[in-house]
């Protein structure tokens, strides 16, 4: 784990963290152990909101989904830190369980475009344990829902509910879902479905590796993510400095301390 701005990251890679997901779904017991793709607009709402820093806290894993977080980890001295891409992580995890007794659930996007992300699942991805499928109406989602789907989603035998909610809805919705469920992992992935179903074109991997995947996006929809996008980033490296120069002071102080 490295901590971005107060929040820890996984630094293992790709691979690795999906091995331990599908290692431990094959053992006994359902914790209900909650995972974010955590990309940089969840980094700096954690650090702008304590409530959503709070629940993000909280979870079990954060993966670094986003380039920003990779090269502050890198910079603190994590030098194997890896991105871990949602959409990415979506994949690889239905491909290496595609074999394994392993029941999937997904809930948020559109019905149809649920029932192209089920094909796609069971005719590139060779996995047709798609168990069951939700898509929640727009806007907020009461309680008692809530504890309505859990009941349907532990009536299907679920390991893994997929969450495509988009940030923060999911993680809240994910917090309190978790308290009715009987799964091993509720997973929030964001904009995953919109990438694997292609229904939001993809940067091209170089432009991910450069880290400017938000800028092709934003050349893609400017008058939705232009403000937002801007804000975003200017925030995390504003953030990130600051962060930056609090330890270079501490050791600074450190160091004159150690000279007396």
């Amino acid at each position: 784990m490295t901590r971005v701005l107060g929040i820890e990251i996984v630094s293992d890679s790709l691979e690795g963290v999906v091995g331990k997901i599908v290692c431990n779904c094959r053992k006994n017991g359902k914790e209900n152990k909650i995972i974010s793709a955590t990309d940089a607009t969840e980094i700096v709402l954690a650090n702008k909101d304590p409530k959503f820093h709070e629940v993000l806290s909280s979870f079990e894993m954060r993966l670094p989904d986003g380039m920003a977080s990779i090269w502050v980890a890198r910079l603190k001295g994590d030098i194997k830190a890896q991105r871990c891409s949602g959409a990415d992580f979506f994949e690889m995890v239905l491909r290496n369980s595609s074999t394994e007794s392993i029941n999937h659930f997904f809930v948020g996007g559109k019905p149809e475009l649920l029932e192209k992300l089920r094909a796609i699942c069971e005719n590139k991805f060779k996995n047709t344990n798609i168990v069951g499928m939700f898509s929640p109406p727009f806007g907020d989602i009461s309680n008692e829902s809530i504890v309505d789907m859990a009941s349907v989603i532990n009536n299907s035998f679920a390991d893994i509910v997929w969450v495509f909610l988009g940030t923060p809805k999911q993680c809240y919705f994910a917090s309190k879902l978790s308290k009715y469920t009987k799964v091993k992992y509720i997973i929030t992935v964001g904009a995953a479905i919109d990438f694997i179903t292609k229904n939001v074109t993809r940067a091209p991997r170089i432009i991910q590796l450069l880290g400017l995947e938000w800028v092709f996006r934003v050349m893609m929809e400017p008058q939705r993510l232009l403000r937002r996008y801007l804000n975003t980033v200017l925030l995390f490296f504003f953030f990130s400095l600051r962060e930056l120069l609090q330890v270079l002071k501490i050791k600074f102080l450190k160091s004159v301390i150690n000279q007396k």
